[in-house]
């Protein structure tokens, strides 16, 4: 089983914009309905991005809200709570997210992290890493 772990700030929500991308929760929608477990791993607060979702409506996509409330990514603690929250392998996990160093620490774990920089590379990346797991 593969289950997708998106970071919310930097990835579904684009800093510069101030807003949610909409194309990235499109794509989102379609890896949901391909059937994938999806999930939000950040360390933005869920009331942040509950409020978010008021206007963009993206949550109902996603299974859970895993928040680094007791300890910020990259660091270990907060992936074991990962782990612990999804109750799963780490080679059972993809991690999108736009920070090298969180990335860096995924794969490290035997994750596979892939770093966000826009939405078509990312397409890209995930059709190679998800046919290769087939």
């Amino acid at each position: 089983m593969v289950n997708l772990v998106f970071d919310f700030y930097g990835v579904i929500y684009t800093p510069s914009s101030r807003s949610v991308d909409i194309e990235l929760v499109s794509y989102i929608n379609e890896l949901k309905e391909k059937g994938y477990s999806l999930y939000i791993f950040s360390n933005t607060s869920t009331g942040t991005i509950t409020k978010y979702d008021n206007s963009f409506h993206f949550l109902h996509f996603f299974d859970s809200i895993i928040p680094t409330e007791h300890a910020q990514k990259p660091s270990r603690d907060a992936f074991d709570t990962l782990f612990y929250k999804l109750n799963v392998r780490p080679e059972e996990i993809i991690l999108i997210d736009d920070g090298q160093a969180n990335i860096d620490m995924a794969n490290s774990l035997d994750m596979v992290g892939v770093l966000y920089t826009d939405l078509d590379s990312l397409k890209e990346d995930l059709d190679k890493i998800l046919s290769s797991k087939k």
